[in-house]
Parts: C-alpha cells; sequence; structure tokens
C-alpha cells in the first residue's frame, strides 16, 4: 500500500489518512488517523 515515494515523505507516527466510501450509491470522504509503524515503511 505504501509505495517508495510515500517512504520519503511519511514517518512513524500519527497521519490522516482519506478512505472513500459508499453508502447508498454516495461517496464520502472520511478522515480517520492511522498510526504508522516502522515494520510498515
Amino acid at each position: 500500500l505504501i509505495n517508495k515515494e510515500m517512504k520519503k515523505e511519511i514517518q512513524p507516527g500519527t497521519f490522516e489518512v482519506h478512505i472513500k466510501v459508499s453508502d447508498n450509491n454516495q461517496a464520502e470522504f472520511i478522515t480517520k488517523k492511522v498510526e504508522v509503524k516502522k515494520s510498515m515503511l
């Protein structure tokens, strides 16, 4: 999910990710805080 270019910018910690979800055929953007661990990088 994290490509090489994103690895350069994202540091371990908390950052915001936008997730597109469909509810009743309507797309909404929900901002969730995701904790990035060093193992993910």
